[in-house]
């Protein structure tokens, strides 16, 4: 059993990989693929193309397996069903607090911009320092840039959304 911890003499709390969409004519969930990682506070953000990609989450609560949140962004694709690692190599993996503050931004990169649940209990990373980091993650390559720091640190979570855009919509401003 993944997340088996017996031998701790506790139960460990896990993520799940279990993954359910709402379908609007049945009003109800239904099961869909699973995720390869368990994810426990994940964020998902939905592409143009009506995929699905999953960032983050805690695999354990108490024995993490990275001593960070999961490093490897998934996406789902409606059209399969399924899940694929986004992988390529070490500038494919990040650690990113659990419920990252995510957006898809006109350049159609990932926006990354040091916001999340950066504490939770026993949740915490060895890395997290690095939350502060601003980035963009390219799905194309399905590689992490680095594009600054942000001035005051990981927000802790803060509560981000984006402003409305004018046409061209090239440009992003984000409260």
């Amino acid at each position: 059993n993944e997340g088996d911890d017996r031998h701790l003499g506790l139960v460990e709390v896990s993520g799940i990989r279990n993954v359910q969409v709402f379908d609007p004519d049945t009003n109800a969930f239904e099961q869909t693929g699973h995720m390869k990682y368990q994810r426990w506070y994940p964020s998902g953000i939905l592409m143009n193309d009506g995929k699905m990609m999953v960032f983050s989450g805690v695999q354990k609560l108490i024995k993490s397996t990275q001593l960070s949140s999961v490093r490897r962004a998934e996406v789902w694709d409606p059209a399969t069903e399924a899940f694929t690692e986004m992988y390529t190599g070490p500038m494919s993996e990040n650690s990113l607090p659990t419920q990252p503050r995510l957006f898809l931004a006109p350049n159609g990169k990932i926006f990354y911009g040091g916001a999340g649940q950066s504490w939770i209990p026993f949740g915490q990373a060895a890395d997290e320092a690095l939350w502060a980091v601003q980035q963009f993650f390219d799905p194309q390559t399905q590689q992490w840039e680095v594009i600054g720091v942000n001035p005051l640190g990981v927000h802790d979570t803060a509560y981000s959304a984006i402003l409305p855009m004018d046409p061209p919509y090239d440009k992003m401003d984000i409260l």
